[in-house]
């Protein structure tokens, strides 16, 4: 009997175990992944709403420190819990003190002494049973003739009075329901509070890409879907997770991925552009050898060179023939060519090297033929790989990067003078020549080992020099004229000037560049880290890719607004290309920019991309608190206009960190929009934040103030 009575008390001991013995801490219950909760709100002029957030994770930040994420039920907006012990705190950012929301260990009596509630008192705690069985604590506080009241795990469920307030309307774990509240019969009429419908958490849609030739591999990386409907633009379809899909033709192909889930089956699309490319179509040379110094020279749109080694290719009819010769000088030496310059159809230069070659110790050879027969110049010029030229017959030749001189010809390279200079830096390459203005590049080795790229301006033909600073991280510039200009720099990026370099600000390219080049006054190439190549036609504003993607390996020159030639690879041999000629790359755009709602207007020009009826072409109606037509304006009995951005964002460009700061004393909402238009951040009622973790690109800040129903939009620019 004894035995008995103790297996019986064991095993109620057991039973009773998980409810006694265990408690969860303010840190746990708060997050707690799947927990979701709906709110309803309305205010004395009529408006009203719903609300609704669920736990998504934990996050650690601002070195170190932990905090609970939660996410809007219908979007991608966020917001942070801070627990310490049996306190909640609302976390902004790491320039602001938290706010304490919530304090669970209390005991009834004591008096909150900072935050949200400061100087209300508890006035009651009690237990409570949650639907689903488990056990909490009800708190109820009052601060004069105000009250609160709040619930262990989830926080309080409302403020307000009749004619302004917010409500809790339930609260669900996984699926589960836990707390539900009645609410007054009157809001059945605003058809929108169902709880089912509110704590349902949207899909979060996202996916990124890899292309290798004509095959893709989607990374999905969507929260809270079920299913995926992947639309891949060229009439097929899948519904995997992450799929691989390849293209069998060319072309600009708008993927989209809708995704859905079990409360959500309405699901939402992200869509996003993609270039597939193929060699179909275009004129292909003869196979030649590859050289690191090949090069392609447009004489005057049909007469073309191609040099590679100590070989010369001709083309008489803009690239649909090619004729080749080996490059000799006049003592019948075969040298390797660097570069090469034309004045005109008869008349040019080239630099070569004489590594391997005794007779002569020049470098720098002129044609007067056409290409036909060189003449060596120059004694003691030693691999010459750059060359200005300008109208009239004048060169000028960098000697390279320890020498103290370079030199100049004024009569198409027949007579040679020799400049010394007195500059702090060697100048090593000419970047532009024309008139009396000189560009020109250098490198600062200070301190030693550290290179730094900076260039020198003269406007006297060379007399006087002037020390122009790069921004921070450039590898390599060019020039289209004495203003406009291109840099790149270390982590890819393109930035341009409109003043000599002066100021410089971030280009329209969103990718990352390891190469690129400008041709005339308006058009360049470059080259994405991925392989692709892309041509620009207005200063690198917009973009698109070149025919071949993948396959073309290097140099792609634009001879005018419909011809390009470049090189690809001959598929049998690694160390053999193919002159290739396109004639209608324009053709090819496959532009990056997305319009969400269908409106015509993308994200940097619509106020409202999720609406058609707001966009920049919309009619305003007065009256109605809306801006429809986005110019900042809304027509009322109080016209508000649109004045100067009430906040700094700075550094812009950044490299690593941004820092947002209001002006203002009114909160403010901050989007954050890729230059795809799709949203990346959101921050809602903040004053200033710090923005880390945004990838390399060009980005949107749609800044509103809700007090005055205005919006601001400002590009921005990591690096």
């Amino acid at each position: 009997m004894k035995n008995l009575f103790m297996l019986c008390s064991i095993t109620v001991l057991l039973y009773w175990l998980p409810k006694i013995g265990y408690s969860q801490s303010t840190f746990e219950l708060f997050s707690r992944k799947g927990l979701v909760q709906a709110s309803v709100w309305t205010n004395d002029i009529g408006t009203h709403g719903t609300t609704g957030f669920v736990c998504d994770g934990v996050d650690t930040i601002c070195n170190g420190k932990i905090v609970i994420r939660y996410l809007n039920n219908f979007g991608s907006s966020q917001f942070y819990y801070y627990v310490e012990g049996d306190k909640v705190y609302k976390h902004y950012n790491c320039d602001r003190p938290d706010e304490l929301l919530y304090d669970f260990g209390l005991e009834i009596g004591d008096t909150i002494q900072s935050g949200y509630y400061k100087q209300y008192v508890l006035a009651s705690k009690e237990p409570i049973t949650f639907l689903n069985g488990d056990d909490g604590t009800k708190f109820t506080l009052k601060k004069g003739n105000a009250s609160t009241v709040w619930i262990s795990g989830f926080g309080r469920l409302g403020y307000g009075n009749s004619f302004e307030f917010y409500k809790l309307i339930c609260v669900k774990l996984n699926g589960a329901l836990l707390y539900e509240q009645t609410l007054p019969t009157w809001l059945d009429t605003l058809k929108i509070i169902d709880c089912d419908y509110l704590t349902c958490v949207r899909p979060k849609p996202n996916f990124s890409n890899r292309i290798v030739d004509n095959e893709v591999t989607f990374d999905n990386t969507t929260k809270y879907g079920d299913q995926y409907f992947w639309n891949f633009g060229d009439g097929t379809s899948s519904t995997e997770k992450s799929p691989r899909h390849t293209y069998q033709h060319e072309g600009c192909y708008t993927v989209s991925l809708k995704v859905t889930n079990a409360c959500f089956p309405e699901g939402y699309t992200l869509k996003s552009n993609l270039a597939m490319c193929s060699e179909e179509g275009f004129t292909i040379s003869d196979s030649i050898q590859q050289s690191a110094y090949s090069s392609f020279r447009n004489v005057n749109g049909k007469l073309l060179f191609y040099t590679f080694s100590s070989m010369l290719y001709k083309s008489f009819d803009a690239g649909e023939t090619w004729t080749k010769q080996p490059i000799l000088s006049d003592l019948n030496e075969p040298r390797e060519a660097l570069t090469v310059k034309m004045w005109d159809d008869k008349r040019g230069i080239m630099g070569t090297n004489n590594l391997n070659y005794k007779p002569s110790n020049k470098c720098i050879m002129i044609t007067e033929d056409g290409g036909d027969t060189w003449h060596l110049k120059v004694d003691g010029s030693y691999w010459v790989n750059n060359i200005a030229i300008n109208a009239g017959g004048i060169a000028w030749v960098s000697a390279g990067r320890y020498q103290d001189y370079y030199y100049k010809t004024t009569d198409y390279g027949n007579t040679w003078e020799k400049i010394y200079y007195n500059l702090e830096h060697n100048i090593f390459d000419f970047k532009y020549v024309s008139g009396d203005t000189i560009i020109a590049s250098a490198i600062k080795e200070e301190p030693i080992g550290v290179i730094t790229i900076i260039y020198y301006t003269s406007y006297d033909n060379g007399k006087t020099w002037n020390l122009k600073p790069l921004p921070s991280n450039v590898i390599d510039f060019q020039f289209y004229n004495s203003k406009r200009g291109v840099c790149r720099i270390n982590k890819g990026s393109l930035l341009t000037t409109l003043d000599g370099g002066e100021n410089w600000s971030p280009s329209g390219i969103n990718q990352n560049i390891s190469t690129f080049s400008i041709f005339g006054t308006k058009n360049g190439s470059f080259r994405s880290e991925e392989g692709q190549n892309y041509v620009t036609n207005d200063n690198f504003k917009t973009y698109r890719p070149i025919a071949c993607g993948l396959k073309t390996i290097g140099l792609p020159h634009i001879l005018n607004d419909t011809t390009l030639i470049f090189l690809l690879l001959d598929p049998l041999k690694s160390n053999v290309v193919r002159i290739a000629k396109s004639t209608n790359y324009q053709t090819q755009n496959c532009n990056s920019r997305l319009d969400n709602d269908g409106d015509g207007y993308a994200v940097t020009e619509d106020c409202d991309d999720e609406n058609p009826e707001i966009n920049p072409s919309a009619t305003e109606i007065e009256g109605n608190d809306i801006d429809e037509n986005c110019d900042g304006t809304i027509l009322s009995n109080t016209l508000i206009t649109l004045s100067e951005f009430p906040f700094v964002l700075y550094p812009n460009p950044s490299i690593d960190v941004m820092f947002f700061k209001s002006n203002s004393d009114n909160n403010l909402d901050v989007k954050i929009f890729n230059i795809n238009g799709s949203k990346v951040l959101q921050r809602d009622n903040v004053s200033e934040m710090t923005i880390e973790n945004l990838r390399q690109g060009i980005y949107f800040f749609k800044v509103m103030d809700k007090a005055q129903n205005k919006f601001w939009i400002k590009k921005i620019a990591f690096m």
